[in-house]
């Protein structure tokens, strides 16, 4: 039996899943057993929260119910024992999936507290992420975890391989972009590019800076004509930025690309921010990244779309 303040776990061997469970009934009823104990003790059991797991790597074996005192468990493939999900197989694979979902939840609350004029700094974001996101994933590491090494060849490696990629994955995350940018050396070649795009969906966004207030625009033109404008006023200069500005602008670009009902292909988006547009390209823990990271996925959904348009 194991057992830390209020949960409770009994263990039992056997040659096959009727013996084990008689066995636990045993533990559980007889004279001076779990229930007695449990009364003795003012710390009654409630049977209807019990949970049954039935280990075997034979997993064509019957797994039958349990019924302790009216209430009938039946085997389950995996519970969560002490912050720690156990699966009926002990292959550690559910406990895995939720190490990465909570660590991928921590990261992305951690960069929200980041913006642009005061976004907390690069060395603190790190501490705390050392200091509360990486205890959080690691926790019990020891069981589900099992490090890389070499086997009998130098080539072949063993070891929990895929869950240290969709680890590494959560703390540096990669960046597939699902568009090409196009710099210009010259204001007179933007120009000249510009003339011959024969994108038939153009937008053109910007960020400025106009009496002491940050706003951000974007204008859709479809086949040269006007179709939709978005504007947003961010608020006072001393909150916020022109590059955050120009973020935003690429958002609502995006915006209005994905919500629109006459888009066509080619698309052509404009913008005169460089360093906005070389953000897309590297992944950086860098305070207000997160309005670029949105304006990726928004191009990763607008290519979907039009590839499933394609396809039918």
């Amino acid at each position: 039996m194991l057992a830390f303040v209020d949960d409770t776990v009994f263990i039992v061997i056997g040659k096959d899943f009727h013996e084990t469970h008689r066995t636990l009934q045993d533990m559980l009823n007889r004279p001076g057993g779990s229930f007695e104990w449990s009364k003795d003790h003012n710390s009654c059991f409630e049977p209807s929260k019990f949970a049954l797991l039935d280990f075997s790597m034979n997993s064509t074996k019957e797994c039958p119910p349990m019924n302790i005192k009216g209430a009938v468990i039946s085997p389950g493939w995996t519970h969560c024992f002490l912050g720690v999900l156990v699966d009926n197989a002990l292959c550690w694979h559910a406990h895995m999936t939720y190490t990465i979902g909570k660590g991928t939840a921590y990261v992305l609350q951690l960069r929200c507290l980041s913006l642009i004029s005061k976004g907390i700094p690069l060395s603190l974001m790190k501490q705390l992420y050392m200091s509360v996101a990486l205890p959080k994933m690691l926790y019990a590491v020891d069981l589900w975890f099992k490090p890389i090494y070499n086997g009998d060849s130098d080539t072949a490696q063993r070891g929990s391989i895929g869950t240290t990629k969709r680890m590494s994955s959560i703390q540096s995350p990669s960046k597939k972009l699902h568009y090409v940018i196009s710099i210009a050396p010259t204001r007179k070649t933007a120009i000249q590019l510009h003339n011959k795009s024969n994108a038939n969906t153009q937008v053109y966004c910007n960020g400025s800076r106009e009496n002491e207030k940050i706003g951000a625009a974007a204008v859709l033109y479809t086949r040269g004509k006007s179709s939709c404008i978005l504007h947003y006023h961010l608020g006072t200069a001393s909150k916020h930025t022109v590059y955050e500005a120009e973020a935003v602008g690429l958002t609502l670009a995006a915006h209005l690309l994905c919500t629109g009902s006459n888009i066509e292909l080619p698309i052509a988006i404009f913008v005169d921010n460089q360093a906005v547009i070389k953000s897309g390209e590297v992944f950086i823990m860098k305070s207000g990244h997160y309005l670029t990271d949105h304006f990726c996925r928004s191009m990763k959904s607008l290519r979907k779309k039009f590839v499933i348009l394609c396809d039918k």
